[in-house]
């Protein structure tokens, strides 16, 4: 129920009435505003969902709605890229300037990936310093473009905790799948494990890139 533009949630009971002979003549109907309780439970939910550090997805709730989306894709095709990245050799910035300045990093780095999304995917903290997005109806150089302007935001970004400077870089990892190279039987684990190996590849390549797979065993790099 909407009233003055504020949307109210009521819990809403019939009772029956009975006349002198037991035959049932009406109801009577109590409504019980529960709007307070419905937007606690929303929030509840909000937190239970949401990565404390970074305030993107946690890893949990990130492959609950990655699953949902795979599902429809198995159902009516598409195409759609998962692509995962994390920051080089991050613990070297923990052991360097401490964990506040870690923390700081992954922060700024989780609102670069996220602000392209709005609308479009989500992004995930899958680990640590490893982050992953959902992205649907994009195409593999759309992928690969935007990993490409966020990992050089990145390596331009620098990060200043009690008037320390700190300069890091990212690797990224993509794969994309859709009805031609993905069989019926593929599952959401094959593409992140494609894309993690992807990811992989940047690394042993030397860091600071993005690698792509369109498929298992088919690596390539766009240049």
């Amino acid at each position: 129920m909407i009233q003055e533009n504020k949307e109210e949630y009521f819990h809403v009971r019939f009772s029956p009435i009975q006349n002198q002979q037991g035959f049932q003549v009406g109801f009577i109907v109590t409504f019980s505003n529960i709007t307070e309780r419905v937007i606690l439970q929303e929030k509840l939910q909000h937190l239970a969902s949401i990565d404390g550090l970074t305030g993107v997805l946690n890893r949990t709730f990130f492959m609950q709605k990655a699953k949902a989306q795979f599902l429809k894709f198995q159902q009516y095709g598409g195409q759609a890229c998962i692509i995962m990245f994390d920051v080089d050799r991050f613990k070297s910035v923990n052991d360097t300037f401490g964990h506040e300045a870690g923390d700081a990093v992954l922060t700024g780095i989780s609102k670069f990936a996220k602000d392209p999304l709005i609308n479009r995917g989500f992004i995930g903290r899958y680990g640590g310093e490893e982050f992953i997005i959902y992205i649907p109806d994009v195409s593999l150089v759309e992928a690969y473009e935007w990993g490409e302007q966020v990992h050089q935001k990145i390596e331009q970004k620098t990060v200043i905790v009690q008037g320390a400077k700190i300069n890091v870089t990212s690797s990224f990892g993509i794969s994309c799948f859709d009805d031609t190279y993905h069989s019926s039987s593929s599952t959401l684990k094959d593409v992140i494990r494609e894309a993690d190996e992807a990811l992989f590849e940047a690394k042993r390549n030397g860091r600071n890139r993005v690698h792509f797979v369109m498929h298992s065993s088919s690596y390539k790099k766009l240049t």
